[in-house]
């Protein structure tokens, strides 16, 4: 089961009978408290469940137990595979329905065990998970959670409940017979207090993909759309198949293909392009009857996005720990932070072996001329930024200019 995605009571059901994925002596334990502020009783046969996504959105740990009576806040430990980074989700269930669940939280692989502490869980919302519909000029989101659904449309929200029709699904206000959804697959009929939109068109999600290449001989792998595709031979051998269950092998991940026989595994540890030096989060495989082959995969921002940087030298200079400027890379592909008086922000750009910071923008508060001087050589050096690099002993970036100096360096 995927709690991003809890929308029946058969979902619950799947995880509450499933085995456990990993076993003691290669796994570590993740603890926490969940915790809601609803002042509302669980009853007793709430179901709490939890689950540990890793790689490409595979299961990797997974726990469910009922709550007996119990009120929050609820512990909870769950076994990870050791050395694996993983992505933890939590829920609890009354009556087969979700009822609170939490943001997903990133947990760092290692071998020590974690604890998480509290984490908190809102009210399930539909909307949440909800699907966009194009009906002419206008837009509206829809949320179904089984016999209901939660539709938003003008800025105004429907709570919409299933009826009898003889062909789609169709959802109407209780009160209101003349607002309704009308799903027929990928296009839907929608009135709102009676007003009748355009035919709705479904808007597909934006497709996540994942990217992975390598060098001597040059190949190139891509999973979209639950296919993945291998180019070898420098685009002379193309091949296609349905994605492959995930499987793991020790801190690895590995998929098989069939015919011929092919083994991808991938390994979430730092890699370098052999031909450009650009840092990848993944280290691949691919082994088969014609030999081995080696290089890089993920998305190289995930190693740097997400979460403060704290800059630790500029110029070769340690930074004064009191006023340390700071570095954000966001999802935008923008840079942000204190550059030690200032805030700041930039435009990154991301390229296949470069990274180039744009003109930042600052705020105009004046503070100790030392300081100031110190964010103004900050500032400088970020402009001079050709490519960035990941020590691997430290975990330290490193921005780095021109002849190939570093210019600064930041830890988490």
């Amino acid at each position: 089961m995927n709690l991003s995605h809890i929308l029946s009571p058969a979902l619950a059901a799947t995880l509450i009978a499933s085995a456990s994925l990993v076993t003691a002596q290669d796994s570590r334990d993740i603890s926490g408290m969940l915790q809601y502020r609803e002042r509302i009783a669980l009853p007793d046969d709430a179901q709490i469940i939890i689950e540990l996504r890793g790689w490409q959105d595979a299961l990797i740990g997974e726990t469910s137990f009922g709550s007996d009576g119990r009120q929050g806040p609820l512990p909870f430990t769950v076994q990870s595979p050791a050395r694996l980074a993983a992505r933890l989700r939590a829920g609890i269930l009354t009556d087969g329905q979700p009822r609170w669940i939490s943001d997903p939280v990133e947990i760092a692989a290692g071998d020590a065990p974690v604890d998480l502490g509290p984490i908190l869980l809102r009210a399930f919302d539909p909307l949440l998970f909800a699907s966009t519909y194009h009906c002419g000029t206008q837009d509206i989101r829809i949320g179904i959670q089984n016999d209901q659904a939660v539709m938003q449309a003008d800025g105004q929200r429907y709570v919409l409940v299933e009826t009898v029709t003889a062909s789609g699904a169709k959802y109407v206000a209780e009160q209101d017979p003349t607002t309704y959804f009308w799903s027929k697959g990928a296009e839907a009929m929608v009135s709102l207090q009676g007003q009748e939109l355009p035919t709705c068109t479904l808007v597909p999600p934006a497709p996540a993909s994942y990217g992975a290449q390598g060098n001597e001989p040059g190949w190139t792998l891509t999973i979209r759309d639950g296919q993945i595709t291998l180019v070898t031979g420098y685009g002379e051998h193309h091949r296609s198949a349905p994605l492959p269950p995930i499987e793991l092998r020790g801190d690895a991940y590995v998929m098989m293909l069939e015919d011929p026989d092919l083994d991808i595994m991938v390994q979430q540890n730092l890699c370098h392009d052999s031909a450009t030096g650009m840092p990848y989060p993944d280290r691949l495989t691919l082994t088969s009857d014609d030999g081995t082959l080696s290089g890089c995969g993920g998305d190289p921002r995930d190693l740097i996005r997400g979460g403060d940087w704290t800059v630790v030298t500029v110029a070769g200079s340690e930074t004064d720990a009191q006023h340390a400027p700071t570095l954000q890379l966001g999802s935008d592909d923008r840079i942000a932070g204190s550059a030690g008086c200032n805030r700041y922000s930039a435009a990154f750009t991301l390229g296949g072996e470069s990274l180039s910071i744009g003109p930042a923008v600052t705020a105009l508060m004046a503070c100790a001329p030392e300081v100031m001087s110190g964010e103004r050589t900050f500032l400088d050096a970020l402009s001079t930024v050709t490519r960035f690099d990941i020590d691997a002993a430290t975990g330290m970036l490193q921005l780095i200019g021109a002849q190939d100096q570093v210019v600064i360096t930041a830890r988490r």
